[in-house]
């Protein structure tokens, strides 16, 4: 019992007979009490917790709140396919609710290098005239916007959305827009900023040649996938061949790394190894 006298913690397996003896019930006797489970959850701020019982009871309008809370510690630890189903679960009810949904949808496209994705996501925030407004509340969800359309070489658009933001995670933005915009004057490198659009300070480091601040950075969860395939290319530039080799392997491991980004790598990295069968291989593929 704990000091309040009517709380009373049960063993671990105990409390699995139980979930067990729960889980027998009809689905319509369970789903009342999902929600409240996940009720209980969000009061007590698990947010995740919370997130999973209320979409598993259907709750979907409850369920908008701590997913907000959750979902970019959800991505931080790369459970991408988790973050995915609850934001396919949400669409139809967080459209122009949440910037925070809108911006986990971007961290997405840009990670697994879906630039037609993050565009729909731009484009569906843009017809329902919400994307000046997006832009000025929240300068992730700016830079982010920013990325994608910088992918996707627009440019104008690009210019327009990081017009009002200002900040670390605009700078990386601006960085990366740097790359595109051949009128621009490249400006200093930013500091890695204490977001998402990390996943797009490495891109921009390698294509402006910056290759030590690249392979020194010291980044975190999603934004250190994001970062492998430009850092396998710089110890090859480097001549770093078997440190590139080996980084390269643990990004094509990992199942999370941008599939187009690996593409991208591997015949350099075989041309830098001198074996052209390889380069060849990787190049139809």
């Amino acid at each position: 019992w704990d000091e309040e006298p009517e709380v009373m913690r049960c063993h671990p397996r105990f409390r699995d007979y139980l979930f067990r003896t729960l889980m027998r019930r009809e689905q319509s006797d369970l789903m009342p009490i999902r929600r409240a489970a996940g009720l209980v959850y969000a009061r007590a701020g698990y947010w995740e917790q919370a997130t999973q019982e209320l979409l598993d009871a259907g709750a979907l309008e409850e369920a908008v709140e701590p997913a907000r809370r959750a979902i970019f510690t959800v991505i931080d630890r790369l459970d991408l396919p988790l973050a995915r189903r609850w934001l396919e679960q949400l669409e139809v009810v967080s459209r122009g609710e949440s910037s925070e949904l809108t911006t986990a949808k971007l961290v997405l496209a840009l990670v697994e290098d879906d630039y037609r994705a993050g565009l729909q996501v731009v484009d569906a925030v843009a017809r329902r005239g919400e994307l000046r407004e997006l832009a000025m509340s929240s300068d992730r969800a700016a830079a982010l916007m920013a990325a994608v359309y910088c992918g996707a070489l627009k440019l104008e658009e690009a210019r327009i959305v990081l017009a009002g933001a200002s900040g670390p995670e605009a700078l990386v933005a601006r960085y990366l827009y740097d790359l595109y915009d051949g009128s621009a004057e490249q400006q200093e490198r930013p500091e890695p900023a204490d977001g998402l659009i990390n996943t797009a300070l490495s891109y921009a480091d390698y294509f402006h040649g910056r290759l030590g601040p690249l392979l020194d950075a010291a980044y975190v969860g999603v934004n250190t996938v994001a970062a492998l395939p430009w850092q396998v290319l710089a110890l090859c530039a480097q001549g770093r061949l078997p440190e590139a080799r080996e980084l390269y392997d643990d990004a094509a491991a990992n199942r999370v790394t941008g599939a187009i980004s690996l593409a991208c790598v591997a015949p350099e990295l075989w041309i830098e190894a001198e074996d052209l069968e390889a380069a060849r291989t990787a190049l139809v593929r």
